[in-house]
């Protein structure tokens, strides 16, 4: 049996998968911290979107494939001097703004 995916508009995206937001109180309560802070930080940058628990289809049509990361894919820029210039490596790179690293890890899904 061949599957067949759909590029049409008309397919829907349910907001939710019905699985639980966070494993733990504790995990929940990191995750709405972090993405908080990280609001207030950017708040004056309109090009600049944080969220969290945010449900993502990776493929157009296709609403049975789904994944909840804690991030997606990434791509950044560093300020040097007055202008924007692109992080070849984002893999292990330490913003010197926020001192935290970045980590990427392969996706994973159940689904």
């Amino acid at each position: 049996m061949t599957a067949i995916l759909s590029t049409s508009r008309d397919t829907i995206y349910p907001d939710s998968d019905g699985q639980p937001m966070a494993d733990s109180t504790k995990q929940f309560r990191w995750t709405v911290t972090i993405k908080e802070n990280l609001e207030i930080l950017f708040a004056e940058q309109p090009d600049v979107f944080v969220s969290g628990t945010l449900l993502w289809y990776p493929v157009e049509g296709d609403n049975t494939l789904r994944l909840a990361h804690d991030a997606m894919e990434l791509k950044g820029d560093c300020c040097q001097g007055n202008k924007l210039v692109a992080i070849d490596e984002m893999n292990g790179w330490v913003s010197p703004h926020l001192t935290i690293r970045f980590v990427l890890n392969e996706v994973q899904s159940s689904y």
